[in-house]
């Protein structure tokens, strides 16, 4: 059984793609981190130069119905995408890879922000719209908002909501992101 590479730490930590996959859950390299709640924001700071073309990184609301906030580097360049309608069935099978709900502009930045505030809020059998807002800065002062995605409740998985980054290949192996910082905040 071939492991992925491990993560490495210099100057951040630097996730290595480790396998050519088509979606967010078959990813083999995201790291995750329970929200705390009742509301929190992260942000992450990324160095995406050693992208390489087929790559999608970035950070994500993570549970069985999912979306993020990333970079697709693909021939026309790198682009930063909001995707939503991720989700997986109750045998943990994909069965929506996602769409790109919205687009920001094609970049040649390296480095970029990206902001997830998350309204977790229990619902105890009440239905309060409990949303995640989606954000991307290129200078870590000015923020604009990208998507939003509505959190559910369903009792299938007990297990909350996380926030996760990730990178990960769809056509070759080779790219990389150095994760600079990881900051989470209640609001």
């Amino acid at each position: 059984m071939t492991f992925p590479p491990q993560p490495c730490i210099q100057n951040g930590l630097i996730l290595k793609t480790a396998s050519v996959v088509g979606d967010l859950f078959n990813a083999r390299n995201t790291l995750t981190h329970r929200i705390t709640g009742p509301r929190s924001v992260a942000t992450w700071h990324l160095n995406i130069t050693g992208l390489t073309q087929g790559d999608r990184a970035g950070a994500a609301i993570f549970r069985d119905e999912s979306a993020y906030i990333g970079v697709h580097k693909d021939t026309n360049g790198t682009q930063i995408v909001f995707v939503n309608e991720i989700n997986m069935n109750q045998q943990w099978q994909t069965v929506s890879r996602g769409t790109v709900a919205a687009t920001g502009p094609s970049i040649d930045a390296h480095e970029i922000w990206l902001r997830v505030d998350a309204d977790v809020t229990p619902a105890f059998g009440l239905s309060p719209v409990r949303e995640a807002h989606f954000y991307y800065s290129l200078d870590e002062e000015n923020w604009k908002q990208l998507g939003t995605f509505v959190l559910h409740n369903k009792w299938q998985w007990f297990t909350g909501f996380r926030f996760a980054v990730f990178n990960f290949a769809t056509a070759e192996l080779g790219g990389q992101i150095t994760v600079k910082s990881f900051k989470n905040a209640l609001t």
